[in-house]
């Protein structure tokens, strides 16, 4: 193929360049599409029977495409000899002229409709003082050339630069007419050019009379019509979508080193409707032969560390194995009939994320688990001032349902999980990992009840459980006074646990009661932190002095660490060795989390056969080998 495309922007305004690129070209060279992919959308604004003129025609085949469907009054322009002597050639019958768009030989208003397709474009390659002088002469003429109520349809990619132009154009109107500028995207010229990495716009420009303050008038038109507060406002849009196209490109041509994130938002909420997490796994096994999917996460489940986590979605993806996954989150605020519906919602827009090297048209596998949607009940919904927006909901999954708190600044988190039976939350069941981990220090104890001190309350699922099953005694501190409300009623906290509100760090300070075990399991605010619990100051030395002087002789501190630094870690591990002599430690599995125990007249040596005895009374479905496993895995 000849040289088609300029070396350097600037040629883009010589009429030199143009004469050598139509000499060059032996077919006709569509800017932005065809007729048929553009005729959406100019059917809405050219009437066939009003007086048309087409500015920069090049040797396009739009003046003749127009002509068949009905358009027989309309004049062709352009700057280039060649290219106007090649189409009176090809076209004898209809008008071509060779004309500067910037210096028409029309008379004022004596059009209707006037068409740009990629001319402007091409004589505005940057925001040069030469390039937009030569642009806004070529707006002006269109616009002594236009009859009022007429329309100037531009087809063009709307960058930056473009888009900035045009719009201060209209904004300085005349006395006489001001502008509605309307942009619509023609995905139909998208589609078919799937090299185009930027979207294509045709932007309506509609003069109309000029009324008292009357200003210009800035849309956008979808499935909806949009109005926007200003061209500022416009143009945020326009580049929300082209930095969205780039990124498609991206994904389109190159195999992912790490997840990405997008989000598709419905045209009447201003809140996603959709996460879209891109996962790419090229050293997956590749028994399938399947290279793209997209897995529809349940309701609900989106904040389980299989679907809302990247290792654990990295995993999931390879077990699917394709070469990309789609990994799909349902938005709480939205409704969704059935997973089909969600399918079709999604296929388009899926279908833009393909990796490279996928069959264009080829269906695409939608996998879930069960029904995606409808799985999701809302309970509650409330605000805290100390821990902000949060919710409780029930979750259905394989025919059992699951009461969970979640905070919304952190909604891949589940602050308290129980499982509802008959309609009631079952204190009996253990469904999270890490509260079995909890349990375990119970197992460093005889047999009968003793008291505790729970620092972080949340929805009370260990205190409920140990004050319940193990009859011990349960002190719970919690500073959130609408999440102790929360254990109440949603998670109907046992009597018998006696609740205060307040800070754990003075509670500690100031009480003269003994426990036989402190759990701390109290969370940091700042999740920009490696270590996200607990917070600092619990890590201090007056701290965990004051906590020493409240365990009984065989007491045992224990202390829910959460934290992504590896070093953090073994200073946490450190303090506590200087303040206890005996200390272990067990790893969560499939999550940052670590539970530890510290003692310091307590050897930490767990009384397999109460645990088990506990575990089995409470509950059949606690899983007692689980916990052998565990306590296999705790290490010094």
């Amino acid at each position: 193929m000849p040289n088609l495309l300029p070396k350097t922007s600037s040629d883009f305004a010589s009429k030199d360049y143009w004469d050598r690129f139509f000499n060059q070209l032996c077919s006709p060279f569509e800017w932005y599409g065809e007729y048929r992919q553009l005729s959406r959308i100019f059917s809405l604004y050219a009437n066939p029977i009003k007086r048309t003129l087409i500015v920069g025609c090049g040797n396009s085949s739009l003046s003749y495409d127009l002509d068949t469907n009905g358009y027989k009054n309309v004049v062709s322009i352009d700057i280039s000899d060649v290219a106007i002597k090649q189409m009176k050639e090809k076209y004898p019958e209809l008008d071509f002229r060779q004309m500067d768009a910037s210096q028409l030989d029309f008379a004022d208003d004596e059009f209707n409709v006037v068409i740009d397709k990629g001319t402007i474009d091409a004589l505005l390659p940057n925001l040069s003082g030469e390039s937009v002088s030569m642009v806004n002469k070529l707006l002006a003429e269109v616009s002594r050339c236009l009859h009022k109520g007429g329309r100037f349809i531009c087809v063009t990619l709307l960058q930056d630069h473009v888009a900035k132009t045009l719009f201060d154009f209209f904004i300085r109107a005349s006395d006489n007419f001001s502008w509605v500028v309307r942009v619509h995207r023609c995905f139909e010229a998208e589609d078919t050019r799937r090299e185009l990495v930027l979207p294509v716009y045709v932007v309506i420009a509609i003069k109309r009379p000029s009324m008292a303050a009357q200003s210009c008038v800035f849309e956008m038109c979808s499935s909806t019509l949009v109005r926007y507060a200003s061209a500022e406002a416009l143009l945020a849009e326009l580049k929300l979508q082209q930095n969205y196209a780039f990124f498609r490109n991206h994904l389109c041509r190159f195999t992912l080193d790490r997840e990405y994130k997008t989000e598709l938002y419905s045209t009447r909420e201003d809140v996603a409707k959709y996460e879209l997490f891109i996962v790419d796994t090229p050293d997956a096994d590749r028994q399938t032969g399947l290279k793209f999917a997209c897995f529809i996460v349940p309701e609900g489940r989106e904040c389980e560390w299989l679907f809302g986590t990247p290792k654990g979605r990295k995993i999931l993806a390879k077990q699917c194995q394709a070469h990309r996954v789609v990994f799909v989150h349902l938005s709480r605020h939205f409704k969704y009939a059935s997973t089909k519906q969600i399918e079709d919602e999604l296929s388009h827009y899926i279908s833009q994320l393909t990796p490279k090297n996928f069959k264009q048209g080829a269906q695409i596998p939608f996998l879930s688990v069960g029904e995606a949607a409808g799985t999701r009940k809302m309970m509650e919904k409330g605000h805290s001032a100390i821990s902000g927006d949060f919710i409780v909901e029930d979750v259905t999954i394989d025919d059992k349902i699951y009461r969970r708190l979640l905070f919304l600044d952190r909604p891949s988190v589940i602050q308290t999980e129980m499982r509802v039976h008959k309609k009631t939350v079952d204190h009996s069941h253990l469904s999270s990992e890490y509260y079995k981990y909890m349990v375990v220090a119970l197992g460093f104890f005889g047999s009968g009840p003793g008291a505790a001190l729970l620092l972080g309350l949340g929805g009370g699922t260990l205190a409920s459980y140990v004050a319940k099953y193990a009859k011990w005694s349960v002190q719970a501190v919690e500073l959130d006074e609408e999440i102790i409300g929360v254990a109440h009623r949603q998670f109907k906290l046992f009597k018998t646990v006696k609740t205060e509100c307040g800070d754990a760090l003075e509670f500690v300070k100031t009480s003269t009661n003994k426990f036989d075990i402190i759990w701390l399991d109290i969370d940091s605010k700042d999740v920009a932190e490696s270590l996200t619990c607990p917070p600092e100051a619990f890590l201090h030395d007056g701290f965990l002095s004051d906590a020493t002087s409240l365990l009984s002789a065989k007491g045992v501190f224990v202390m829910n660490l959460a934290c992504r630094d590896e070093m953090k870690c073994k200073d946490v591990y450190r303090i506590l060795k200087n303040k206890f002599s005996h200390v272990k430690v067990a790893n969560v599995s499939e999550d940052i989390n670590q539970v530890i125990y510290a003692s310091n007249g307590n050897s930490l040596e767990c009384n397999v056969k109460e645990l088990r005895s506990l575990l089995r009374q409470s509950n059949r479905d606690n899983d007692i080998e689980c916990i052998e496993q565990m306590l296999q895995g705790v290490k010094l």
